[in-house]
């Protein structure tokens, strides 16, 4: 279960992490992008929004989490399927990086696969 709650000042966090980027279409569900610590965004243009993993991928902030899924997460993020949706939210990569000397791969597939939940 993921704790999701809103500041007096009206941001909307997620695991207390704030929410910078909120229900970013794609070809196969959403994507929401947290950050900390804070980083500016520069937007979305260019991106593959085909599939969220094709996003996942693009997206210079998100690379190195998506690499992370475990393979078969990966692939089920990779198709478009008509009624078949998924919920990312993503860490940026500076917080992922931060993560990465303090877990085995194992732990972090584990990490990253908590992040994806099936449904909008």
């Amino acid at each position: 279960k993921i704790e999701i709650s809103r500041t007096a000042y009206g941001s909307l966090n997620v695991e207390c992490t704030e929410v910078s980027q909120a229900n970013i279409e794609c070809g196969s569900g959403l994507i929401h992008i947290i950050r900390k610590p804070l980083v500016p965004r520069s937007g979305l243009g260019g991106l593959d929004k085909g599939s969220v993993m094709s996003l996942l991928r693009t997206n210079p902030e998100t690379r190195e989490f998506a690499s992370a899924l475990p393979q078969a997460l990966q692939q089920e993020l990779e198709r478009v399927e008509p009624g078949k949706t998924y919920t990312v939210t993503a860490p940026t990569s500076q917080s992922w990086s931060a993560l990465r000397s303090r877990y085995s791969s194992e732990q972090l597939e584990s990490v990253a696969a908590s992040h994806v939940s099936k449904g909008l």
